[in-house]
């Protein structure tokens, strides 16, 4: 009997399995140590309701030839909604580039569908007008109101106007492709972040110094540097740890919990720190908090204590 999961052949002995419902009952704790559920079945490209076992379940495997199962992954919904944005913002690119004003127009008409999706799918709780479009929005409403441009406005803009634009949405590509691998492949993800962080680490420590003798702007630079990648790496523990049972064995889930939530605490204190332009307590948080907090975070991502 021939099984595939995901279109795989995968190698399985009937032991004391007799049934289509024992079969299933069998693979599925291998499906889900991989963190992914069944989602389809067929048995003999015959579909059956996977929500409703009980008219396939009690099925003889004896005259079975092949079983065919499709799983999903926790994060599937969401890759593909980045993917059909990354295609949205790509057509935009390319038809501002050509100057086509009535497929400029089509783009913009989905805009406001585009707008009320996006902020969700990154984890946005910003206004309608921030987040990652906020620079696109700046560029457009140098036209009026960024909804209410018109293609042949843009078509006929000026090339630095155009090219503003596009690299604006070039930018965002950027980010909901980082997103995208984010999602698709946490794991390695998260392990390249923490090889990052590692290295960033040596930056990090001299911004006490830079802040004593007056280089505020270097120092704010790097620590503006430094929690974009600890935002990333926080929030790639928290993918990770939705599929803690994917977890490398050496990997040890709880330590790695406790220093992320120990890290976020830190991070929390030194953006109200920025806000209120306290560099004394920047300057101590650096030193005290968040070096020590880093490298203890780190220890447990076992990517995160080699050089790349």
């Amino acid at each position: 009997m021939d099984i595939r999961i995901d279109h795989t052949s995968i190698e399985f002995t009937l032991e004391q399995e007799h049934t289509v419902g024992e079969v299933v009952s069998e693979l599925r704790p291998f499906i889900e140590s991989h963190a992914r559920t069944i989602s389809a079945l067929a048995v003999d490209d015959e579909q059956l309701p996977i929500n409703d076992p009980e008219t396939w379940e009690n099925r003889a495997i004896e005259a079975v030839q092949h079983i065919q199962i499709e799983t999903v992954g926790p994060f599937d919904r969401q890759i593909s909604d980045l993917g059909a944005l990354v295609e949205y913002f790509t057509i935009f690119a390319r038809t501002l580039q050509e100057r086509r004003p009535q497929q400029i127009d089509g783009v913009l008409q989905e805009l406001p569908h585009v707008r009320a999706g996006i902020g969700p799918l990154l984890g946005e709780n910003e206004r309608p007008r921030g987040g990652v479009l906020a620079e696109l929005d700046h560029v457009l409403g140098e036209y009026g109101q960024a909804d209410s441009v018109t293609g042949e406005q843009l078509a006929a803009a000026p090339s630095d106007r155009v090219n503003a634009l596009s690299d604006a949405i070039n930018r965002i590509i950027l980010i909901l492709q980082a997103r995208r691998r984010e999602l698709a492949l946490p794991l390695q993800e998260l392990e390249r972040t923490a090889r990052v962080l590692h290295d960033y680490t040596d930056h990090i420590v001299e911004v006490p110094v830079l802040l004593q003798t007056g280089k505020d702007r270097d120092a704010m630079e790097r620590i503006a540097g430094f929690s974009e990648l600890a935002s990333r790496l926080l929030r790639l523990c928290s993918l990770v740890m939705t599929n803690r049972v994917a977890l490398p064995l050496d990997w040890k889930p709880e330590a790695l919990e406790r220093g992320a939530e120990r890290l976020n605490c830190i991070l929390r204190e030194l953006v109200g720190a920025f806000d209120a332009g306290d560099t004394v307590l920047i300057g101590d948080l650096v030193e005290y908090e968040i070096v020590p907090g880093l490298q203890d975070l780190l220890q447990h991502i076992p990517a995160g204590d080699r050089q790349s």
